[in-house]
């Protein structure tokens, strides 16, 4: 499915191009949040497009929405350098913007690449623990789908 397929595209590329590692990228809101930073990817709108489907109806397009919306707090990431004779842990500190703002870099980068837009990024308050940053992004596009592979 056209949805799945772009969530696990997003997925992938935040985790090899993020150096938060250790984030939790989720398709809906979970009970509650205990990873930081969590990323919730949610589709809002899959429609078809008719004006890219082929007369034998062997490829499709959709009209896609997504609301992208990132969970984050200060995060400490720990590493390990083997320089020496012994490895010696590493910890930096980043703030929860810092955090943010290189999230909110990607995820747009993501969907640039693929060929949406961006509606909409606003800051939101998290009523449950205002302690969490929160950000929501919403974007559009078209995808086209042919014999279960995405083109962008």
């Amino acid at each position: 499915m056209i949805e799945t397929d772009l969530f696990l595209e997003y997925k992938n590329y935040m985790l090899a191009n993020s150096k938060f590692k250790d984030m939790l990228i989720v398709p809906n809101t979970p009970e509650s949040l205990v990873k930081f930073p969590t990323i919730v990817m949610m589709e809002l709108n899959n429609s078809d497009n008719a004006q890219g489907k082929t007369t034998d109806r062997s490829e499709y397009v959709s009209r896609l929405s997504y609301r992208v919306s990132i969970f984050t707090k200060n995060v400490t990431i720990t590493t390990t350098n083997d320089l020496g004779s012994e490895p010696v842990q590493e910890s930096i500190k980043y703030q929860d913007r810092q955090v943010m703002d290189e999230l909110k870099e990607l995820t747009h980068n993501f969907f640039n690449q693929v060929g949406f837009n961006r509606s909409s990024s606003r800051r939101v308050d998290n009523l449950r623990d205002m302690s969490i940053l929160r950000q929501e992004m919403t974007f559009t596009g078209n995808l086209a789908s042919w014999n279960n592979s995405l083109y962008f």
